[in-house]
């Protein structure tokens, strides 16, 4: 090359970039928070990282967690990134509490934290599991079921799998508080992708998302507990076989169920009441909580 440097000047002349790139490394892993120090930041600073990934897979780690972050924006660093770890050894309300977490940073420090929420799936057998799960995707963690996990995806799905900056969108997307978080885990799947589709039907007082809560809310009430417990075997399950719907006996249990089986056919299927809703709601130019490009 060196040789032919001559020769070559033109070509490489005519076709080099007229302005300059920006370039960055990328550690493509997360590092470990707890391993953080002054001097390992000040040394992070030096190199071009753009994001700087920081690990938050448990709540537990916190602490660590918040001081690096501090002491990397001191440093001068200003873009992370971060996978969340969930279905682990974690319950359903620590996802939520590291989400909220980081967009509350977000705000704080005026620095950009893109977390991705990833779910655990075991990679090989181990000692105490009953089952092999490396062949398929069905491990549910201790504290978790399907419909939990469905409702995360689901929700992730208007996101495109992260979350930024921005309190007011992710207090919309994963609720207000921990009890309203919990309250969408259990909401049916149809609710949560069409959401404000739903709050169009509250304003209109008809099979919205307050007559759903309003059935959730009398059931859990009034339902005897072995009762109770089917129906939310049942919906944590989330699969809402005949044979599962069969073992039902109270009515209103029944009406609880529908929400979860008959709206998600209906919305798409031409010719019923909520679908052709659907087409109202989406034509119409001025209803206030149309969906623009997110289902949310």
């Amino acid at each position: 090359m060196i040789a032919a440097y001559e020769e070559i000047q033109p070509i490489y002349d005519k076709h080099q970039h007229p302005l300059p790139k920006a370039r960055y490394v990328d550690f493509n892993q997360g590092v470990d928070a707890r391993l953080f120090t002054e001097e390992i930041v000040s040394q992070l600073a030096r190199i071009a990282i753009r994001p700087l990934r920081i690990a938050f897979d448990d709540i537990k780690t916190y602490d660590y967690y918040n001081k690096a972050i501090r002491m990397s924006v001191k440093a001068g660093m200003k873009d992370f990134s971060n996978y969340l770890l969930y279905n682990f050894m974690d319950k359903p309300v620590d996802l939520y509490k590291r989400l909220r977490i980081n967009v509350e940073l977000c705000d704080e420090l005026n620095v950009n934290i893109y977390s991705f929420p990833m779910k655990y799936h075991p990679i090989r057998k181990g000692k105490c599991d009953s089952e092999d799960y490396s062949h398929n995707r069905d491990y549910i963690g201790k504290y978790w079921n399907r419909k939990y996990i469905r409702a995360i995806q689901a929700i992730l799905n208007s996101t495109k799998g992260k979350i930024g900056k921005g309190m007011s969108f992710f207090l919309e997307a994963f609720g207000k508080t921990e009890e309203e978080y919990l309250e969408l885990l259990e909401m049916p799947e149809t609710f949560i992708l069409y959401r404000f589709f739903f709050k169009w039907l509250d304003e209109k007082g008809s099979m919205g998302t307050d007559h759903w809560r309003q059935c959730w809310s009398h059931c859990m009430e009034t339902l005897d507990e072995v009762e109770k417990q089917n129906v939310l075997n049942i919906i944590h399950r989330n699969i809402f076989s005949q044979e599962e719907i069969d073992s039902v006996d109270s009515e209103d249990a029944l009406t609880l169920l529908n929400f979860y089986t008959n709206y998600r056919k209906e919305i798409i299927t031409p010719g019923t009441k909520l679908y052709e809703l659907k087409q109202e709601y989406d034509a119409h130019p001025t209803i206030k909580l149309r969906r623009k490009k997110t289902r949310i």
